[in-house]
C-alpha cells in the first residue's frame, strides 16, 4: 500500500504527529509513506524517522491535492491546528488529531524524535548557567493570532522580579521581542535551529512563555513548564504537567473576530507578571 501524507501542521502540530507516524506505519507494516512538507523545519523534526519513507517537499504551482492523490492508496490531509472548531470540542489537540490519522490511537509517550548528535545542543550546552530557564517570547510581528502573546512589559517586569535566574531566550528576531540589552537574558535568537531549540529543554530547570512550540515541546523531554493562553485554551491545548494561566472572558471564544483582533486578547493581557511571578516561585520551590 502506497500512502501519501501532507504535513500543514505547525511546527507544534509536527512533533505531536510524530506519534501518529509512528502508528500509521505499526497498522500497515509493508507500507510506503510519502511525507509532503512545505517548510524545511517540518523535515527537520521529522527527520530519520524510520515511520516514513520518502520526504517530498510540495511541488510549486500544485494548488490541487488530487494531482497527487491520484497516485496513492491512501491520501492523508493533515492540517494546522489553528481551528476555531476546535473550541467547541472538550477535546485535546493531541486526540483530535487522530481523525487525520484514521482514528488510529496514540499517547503523548509515544511522541518520538530521531535526531542526530549534530541535531541537538550538548549535554553541557547551558553548564556555564547556574539557574537556566528557556522562554520563548513571541512578538507583534508579524500579527499573531490573538492571544499568542505577552506584553514586552510583562516578560521584563518578570526578568526583573528574578535576578537568581538565567534567563536564556530561543526563537527568531522575525517574529520574537529581542531582550538583548537585560542583563539576565541571554539571546539565542536565530542562533539555534529547531531542533536545537527543542533539545536545549532537556537541559533547563523549567521553560516558559505561551501556547507555541515550547508548550508541546516541553512534553518531549517532560520539561516543567509555565504556558500562558489567550486565543487558545489549556483544555484543548495545555499539559497536565505544566502549570496553565488562562483568563477565559465571559464572551470567549468568539469566532467572529478572527482577524488578530479577538477580544480573546483581552484575557491574556490581563496576565500580570505578579500571577507568573507566584508560579515561578511554585516550580523554584519544587526544582533546586
Amino acid at each position: 500500500m502506497k500512502i501519501a501524507i501532507e504535513e500543514m501542521g505547525f511546527f507544534g502540530d509536527v512533533l505531536l504527529d510524530t506519534a501518529y507516524f509512528k502508528k500509521i506505519k505499526q497498522a500497515y507494516t509493508n507500507s510506503q509513506i510519502d511525507l509532503y512538507y512545505y517548510h524545511d523545519d517540518q523535515k527537520n523534526i521529522l527527520k530519520n524517522s524510520p515511520y516514513i519513507d520518502n520526504f517530498i517537499k510540495w511541488p510549486n504551482g500544485v494548488q490541487n491535492y488530487r494531482s497527487v492523490e491520484i497516485n496513492y492508496d491512501r491520501y492523508l490531509a493533515i492540517i494546522g491546528s489553528l481551528s476555531w472548531s476546535y473550541f467547541n470540542k472538550n477535546l485535546h489537540l493531541f486526540d483530535y488529531r487522530k481523525t487525520y490519522f484514521l482514528n488510529l490511537e496514540a499517547n503523548l509517550s509515544d511522541i518520538n524524535v530521531h535526531w542526530d548528535k549534530d541535531d541537538i545542543v550538548s549535554d553541557d550546552y547551558l553548564s556555564s548557567f547556574k539557574y537556566p530557564v528557556v522562554f520563548s517570547a513571541p512578538g507583534p510581528k508579524p500579527p499573531p493570532l490573538s492571544g499568542k502573546n505577552l506584553k514586552a512589559e510583562t516578560w521584563i517586569e518578570i526578568f526583573e522580579m528574578n535576578p537568581d535566574i538565567d534567563f536564556i531566550q530561543i526563537g527568531t528576531s522575525n517574529t520574537d521581542y529581542n531582550f538583548v540589552n537585560v542583563s539576565n537574558v541571554t539571546s539565542l535568537l536565530d542562533k539555534l535551529s529547531i531542533t536545537e531549540s527543542i533539545s536545549i529543554l532537556r537541559l533547563c530547570k523549567f521553560a516558559m512563555g505561551c501556547d507555541s512550540l515550547i508548550n508541546h515541546a516541553s512534553i518531549l523531554y517532560n520539561t516543567p513548564a509555565i504556558i500562558c493562553f489567550g486565543s487558545t485554551a489549556p483544555v484543548n491545548y495545555g499539559y497536565e504537567k505544566n502549570i496553565n494561566i488562562f483568563h477565559k472572558k465571559e464572551c470567549s471564544p468568539c469566532a467572529s473576530k478572527v482577524d488578530g483582533l479577538c477580544c480573546m486578547a483581552d484575557g491574556i493581557d490581563n496576565i500580570s507578571s505578579h500571577e507568573i511571578q507566584e508560579k515561578i516561585n511554585i516550580l523554584k520551590s519544587k526544582i533546586l
